[in-house]
């Protein structure tokens, strides 16, 4: 099965050949007796397993040889599954096979420590005051915990993807899971922040009004040459961003937070004195 980004590249391409041939979603959907939302589905990569519906369309276009064999390998390439195909019940798993994947991440967080950075008590904590909303079970909590903790792995690879995050300092104070929770929390980050694959800086309170106000995002990055993938999460789910006006505002906020933050150095002091304080 395709991934995430396999499903994006072959989606943009097999749209450019869409449209240079001048047809339209319908127009292909009626030559080939599909549903119109069928074939924007494929090109939006929201639908799996599309090898069959790909080498239709490509007979349709007209498409052979050594491109019409490229262009199926992308959309049936698969490899030794991942850890999060057990855990698709509680994350996304488009979004852990591109994290997985990115050469370089970079976060801006207004309210909770990332991720791929969270101790599993404060995890925890977390996880439970969402489930507690939501109804969750015990198990349900357990491996929702479980599978943010696996994630932190790819941190402890030999080739690690660089992490690049911005925390505001809201995120040092705010006492998730109380006092030993939040001690050993930001002991974790001052620790994580001496890793030569991670930048952590502090966006302070003093700075005001900035270019992060609107909210927590991610930025995925890819050694290949494809597009940045911007991820943005909310109260009511995670879109990806794929128009390029919104993937270079992004771009642009993340520039705009991490200049307004402190220094490397000043966030990992500001870290530490917080731990001893807590």
């Amino acid at each position: 099965m395709a991934t995430i980004r396999h499903r994006k590249r072959l989606g943009r391409e097999l749209e450019t050949m869409r449209k240079q041939r001048g047809l339209s979603q319908r127009e292909v959907a009626s030559a080939l007796g599909w549903s119109q939302p069928t074939v924007g589905r494929i090109e939006a990569a929201k639908t799996k397993d599309v090898a069959d519906l790909v080498r239709q369309l490509l007979e349709h276009y007209e498409v052979d040889g050594p491109e019409k064999e490229r262009l199926l390998q992308l959309a049936g390439e698969s490899g030794p599954g991942g850890w999060w195909a057990a855990y698709n019940d509680v994350l996304p798993s488009f979004y852990a096979e591109a994290e997985d994947e990115a050469s370089h991440i970079r976060t801006w967080q207004e309210s909770t420590v990332p991720g791929l950075l969270q101790t599993e008590p404060y995890s925890r904590a977390i996880i439970g005051s969402v489930a507690r909303m939501r109804g969750d079970s015990a198990e349900v909590i357990d491996r929702r915990v479980r599978a943010r903790l696996l994630r932190r792995t790819l941190l402890e690879r030999e080739r690690p993807p660089r992490l690049a995050a911005v925390l505001d300092e809201a995120v040092l104070h705010r006492q998730v899971g109380g006092p030993d929770v939040m001690r050993g929390q930001l002991t974790y980050l001052a620790e994580m922040a001496r890793r030569p694959h991670i930048d952590l800086q502090i966006l302070p309170f003093d700075r005001g009004a900035h270019a992060g106000n609107d909210g927590r995002f991610v930025i995925l990055s890819f050694d290949d040459g494809d597009p940045d993938l911007p991820y943005v999460e909310g109260q009511a789910g995670a879109v990806y961003l794929e128009d390029p006006g919104a993937v270079d505002r992004l771009n642009l906020t993340w520039g705009c937070v991490r200049d307004a933050a402190l220094s490397v150095e000043r966030s990992l002091d500001l870290l530490s004195r917080l731990a001893k304080e807590t």
